[in-house]
C-alpha cells in the first residue's frame, strides 16, 4: 500500500498536481502481532481541515481505525470533497475469522460511500458485494522496469527468492517444509516481521543449510536478488490481492511459483506455477519442475519479462487521474 501511494504521489506531482499526504504509518500505532491500529481520531481536526481544502481525497485501505474512521466522519459531516477509494485487500485472519468477518462487512458498507472504488485486479472486483462492485474500476498497479538489473546474471546455483513480511499469512512455514525436499535449491528470504525468530528456529530444526534469512534489504540489493534468482516463491495463504513483489520478480526474469489466491493468480496468468495454498506437495513439485527442466525455466523466465512489461506506473497514474477528474467534475456539476 505504501509503495502504491508513493508511486501515485510522484505521478500526480509530475502532472502538476499538489498532493498532501496523511499516512497511518506516520502516526502513533498500536502493534500487537497481526493487529495494527492507526487511530485517526486524535488528529481529526487538522486532517479534516486539510481534506476540506482539497479537490479530491485519494483514500487507501483498509487501515483499521484510520481509513474506516475517515469514511465514518465523511458520513457524519457531509462536507468533504469527492473520495476515490482504493481497496487493497480484505482483512482476514484464520485465527480471528468471526472478528475480521464482522469488520469486513461493516467496512464494506462504509467504503461504498466513496464516489469511486478502485481495485487492482478483476478478481478483487468480483469479491465486492454487487452494489459496491458496480462503482468499482480495475486499475492494475505497475512495476519500475528501469530498476531491472540487466548487468546481473542468474546464479549458477538454482536460487529461489521469497520477499515479504514474516507473518503467518505469507506462508513461510509452508515454504520451509517444502525446502526439506528440494535438494539443489538455495532459498533467500527477504523481509522482517514478528515471526522471524520462529521461522529461523524452524529452519534450524529442519537442518536447512540452504535457506538464508537476509532480513530487510535496500532497494538496490533487492533488485540484485531478483536478477540473480531463477524462481520467485510467494506461498501466501490469505490477504494477498495483487503482489507488487511478484511483478518485480517477473520483470527480472524470475519464474513465479505462487499460491492460488485470485489476485496474484491473475497477475501471473499462464507464467510459472500456481499451486493450492497450504499444499506442501504441490509447492515441492512446482519448484522441482522448474529446477529439473532448464528449457521450461528459460521459457517461463522470458514470458515473465514480457508479461511484466505490460504493467507500467505511467498507465496506472493516468487511469487514476482520469477517474479522479471524473468524480471532481461530477461533484462540481
Amino acid at each position: 500500500m505504501a509503495r502504491v501511494c508513493e508511486k501515485l504521489t510522484a505521478g500526480f506531482r509530475a502532472h502538476g498536481h499538489r498532493v498532501d499526504i496523511v499516512a497511518g504509518a506516520l502516526l502513533p500505532r498500536l502493534l500487537l502481532a497481526d493487529v495494527r491500529l492507526s487511530p485517526l481520531l486524535p488528529h481529526w481536526g487538522w486532517v479534516h481541515d486539510l481534506a476540506a481544502r482539497s479537490d479530491v481525497i485519494s483514500l487507501h485501505g483498509p487501515i483499521p481505525a484510520f481509513s474506516d474512521f475517515f469514511l465514518m466522519m465523511d458520513a457524519v459531516q457531509h462536507d468533504l470533497p469527492p473520495i476515490g477509494y482504493t481497496h487493497h485487500m480484505d482483512i482476514k485472519f484464520r485465527r480471528l475469522t468471526p472478528l475480521t468477518g464482522l469488520y469486513g462487512r461493516l467496512y464494506g458498507r462504509l467504503a461504498q460511500r466513496a464516489d469511486v472504488t478502485i481495485v487492482s485486479t478483476r478478481a478483487t472486483a468480483r469479491t465486492l458485494p454487487p452494489p459496491w462492485r458496480r462503482k468499482a474500476h480495475v486499475v492494475p498497479f505497475g512495476v519500475d522496469l528501469h530498476r531491472v538489473r540487466h548487468d546481473v546474471p542468474k546464479a549458477n546455483e538454482f536460487t529461489a527468492l521469497f520477499v515479504g513480511q514474516l507473518r503467518p499469512y505469507k506462508g513461510v512455514d509452508v515454504l520451509l517444509k517444502a525446502m526439506r525436499r528440494l535438494p539443489g535449491v538455495k532459498l533467500n528470504i527477504v523481509g522482517k516481521g514478528y515471526a522471524d525468530a520462529e521461522y529461523r528456529a524452524m529452519a534450524e530444526r529442519f537442518g536447512l543449510r540452504n535457506v538464508h534469512f537476509l532480513g530487510a534489504v535496500s532497494d538496490d540489493e533487492l533488485w540484485r536478488l531478483y536478477a540473480e534468482s531463477q524462481v520467485f516463491v510467494l506461498p501466501s495463504t490469505e490477504m494477498e490481492y495483487f503482489g507488487l513483489v511478484i511483478l518485480e520478480a517477473m520483470a527480472s526474469g524470475c519464474a513465479p511459483v505462487i499460491s492460488d489466491l485470485p489476485g496474484p493468480a491473475e497477475v501471473v496468468g499462464d507464467v510459472g506455477h500456481v499451486v493450492p495454498r497450504l499444499d506442501v506437495d504441490a509447492l515441492v513439485a512446482a519448484i522441482a519442475d522448474l529446477r529439473d527442466s532448464p528449457a521450461k525455466l528459460a521459457a517461463h523466465s522470458e514470458r515473465a519479462r514480457q508479461r511484466a512489461s505490460a504493467y507500467t506506473w505511467e498507465r496506472c497514474v493516468d487511469q487514476y487521474l482520469e477517474l479522479y477528474c471524473g468524480i471532481r467534475s461530477a461533484a462540481s456539476a
